[in-house]
């Protein structure tokens, strides 16, 4: 809110009836301490501060005081604004409510250091937010419009900027200017500025393991030698030629797409799953897989091909694909010792205890088994590998033996 010209006519007209100041900032300064400013009007109707045409903000430039008019304001924002000639102002809103009739009080001050007429040079005060997991330092506490105010911030030791954000007190993002490693500047506005840090843990650096393509497969991973395997005997590709992305989860559609793959791709018609589109990746996977009773879905025609598939799921799909490959399923494992198989479904009980019997499911230490969990790739990779040596070992036995030596 500006009045016009800055004289003191203009501003006792701008002054609105019923608004009048009751105490005011002297007409002449001569130091810069907390000032107060009270009018006649409501404090629940107060909306905002004015200094020469720019918004105040509160509890940065003034405290308004419950249950009065009383408005402090703090001797920083006097000596931002520079010598001279200045007009502070109040608006109220009529019966504190939106459509209410905006009404006004103002007056007129001069500051130490300046001449008049309002001809004064402003300084504003950029703040900075609190910030975690590191810091933020500005080149000065004051700056006027077009100055150029430099930004250092210093992540903790394992932490790294992840976003710098400068906005104005309209809540305009300003534009940064970076001018080398954690240090950029800004041009400061006419008004107050807030700076804004946010700071994210450093991604350890990945050594890939030899003999594989994937720069995201660790060396010393625990499922390097899974995902090796994997690969290498076409049970798994990556995500793209350099990425396996092992920690991403699997999904349902995924696994049946893979025990499809290692029969043959079959031919198959009359799908019955709603949910699966006739020409998704997975769509011939799918069928087959109900159709020799691998899988079958969450009832009423409803497969979910997208969602991961948990521990406990994939240990019935892969139980389910040994029968239907004519393996003994007979053998179980001591579940005892894992402290969250109970809260394994009641169906996953069985496939649970043979998968493990077989080595394709092993717990997560500390006696974990996390049945419900979703599988990632890495696991997958090593429950499809170690079937595969299964399926391997069991042709081995079953090659006729030359008896002529």
């Amino acid at each position: 809110m500006t009045v016009l010209n800055n004289t003191n006519e203009n501003v006792e007209g701008a002054t609105d009836p019923g608004y009048e100041l009751d105490v005011r900032v002297p007409d002449r300064l001569t130091e810069f301490t907390d000032q107060v400013f009270e009018s006649r009007g409501e404090l629940g109707e107060f909306q905002d501060f004015w200094l020469d045409g720019e918004k105040l903000v509160e509890g940065v430039d003034y405290i308004a005081e419950e249950g009065s008019t009383k408005i402090t304001i703090k001797a920083q924002t006097f000596q931002n604004a520079g010598g001279g000639t200045h007009t502070i102002a109040a608006e109220f809103r009529v019966n504190g409510t939106v459509n209410g009739e905006l009404k006004r009080a103002a007056q007129n001050y001069t500051a130490p250091g300046g001449g008049g007429g309002g001809s004064s040079t402003s300084y504003y005060t950029p703040s900075v937010s609190k910030s975690e997991n590191g810091s933020v330092t500005l080149s000065t506490e004051r700056a006027k419009k077009g100055d150029v105010v430099t930004v250092t911030v210093k992540p903790d030791t394992g932490y790294e900027l992840d976003k710098l954000t400068v906005r104005d007190n309209k809540g305009n993002v300003l534009e940064l200017t970076k001018k080398s490693e954690n240090v950029y500047t800004f041009v400061m506005p006419s008004g107050t500025v807030d700076v804004k840090a946010t700071f994210k843990a450093v991604e350890p650096e990945i050594i890939p393991a030899q003999g594989q393509p994937f720069l995201d497969v660790a060396e010393g991973a625990w499922y390097v030698d899974a995902v090796k395997y994997a690969y290498e005997n076409g049970l798994m590709a990556g995500v793209s030629a350099t990425q396996f992305a092992p920690e991403v989860t699997t999904s349902r559609g995924m696994v049946v797409t893979i025990l499809y793959s290692l029969e043959g791709k079959p031919q198959v018609s009359g799908c019955s799953f709603t949910d699966v589109a006739s020409d998704a990746y997975y769509a011939d996977a799918t069928c087959w897989a109900a159709q020799n009773g691998i899988v079958s879905g969450y009832g009423d025609g409803i497969y979910g091909p997208n969602d991961p598939v948990t521990r406990e799921q994939l240990a019935i799909i892969m139980m389910n694909y040994a029968k239907q490959k004519g393996l003994d399923v007979s053998k179980r494992g001591d579940l005892s010792a894992f402290t969250d198989v109970s809260i394994a479904s009641a169906g996953a009980q069985d496939a649970l205890s043979w998968a493990n019997a077989m080595g394709l499911l092993a717990g997560k230490g500390d006696g974990i088994l996390d049945p419900v969990g979703q599988a990632t790739r890495a696991e997958a990779s090593a429950i499809l590998g170690q079937f595969h040596r299964l399926m391997e070992e069991m042709n081995q036995e079953n090659v006729p033996q030359d008896v002529n030596g």
